[in-house]
């Protein structure tokens, strides 16, 4: 917890200069983080299934050929992949294709905050 602050600042800072490189690299720790303390704790909460540990592994080799892609998990074995919106019909199409991917949803980003 006492490494909030920074990352989230991280994050922040991502954002504003559009590096998506820098972007991926927290979102996925932050998110690895909270799943090791889930795998450590007592008892122990696997969520993950093959399938999940799968498009982790596909999103990494994507993002080494040089496709902008990074992963986040919910508190479950769903895996949220983000990307620039010009790669995601590719991105959807690939995710699909891989074995025991149930289904794809997409969801654009929300734009700018608006006061309701």
């Amino acid at each position: 917890m006492a490494d909030t602050p920074r990352r989230l600042d991280i994050c922040r800072n991502a954002i504003h200069k559009r590096d998506f490189q820098a972007l991926s690299e927290i979102i996925e720790l932050d998110s690895n983080m909270m799943h090791s303390v889930m795998m450590t704790s007592r008892p122990a909460l696997f969520f993950w299934e093959p399938a999940t540990l799968s498009i982790i592994k596909s999103v990494q080799s994507w993002r080494k050929t040089g496709i902008p892609t990074a992963y986040t998990l919910d508190a479950g074995a769903n895996v949220h992949v983000i990307c620039p919106a010009e790669n995601a019909e590719d991105i959807k199409r690939r995710i699909a294709s891989l074995p025991g991917v149930l289904d794809v949803l997409s969801s654009p980003a929300g734009g700018p905050a608006k006061l309701v």
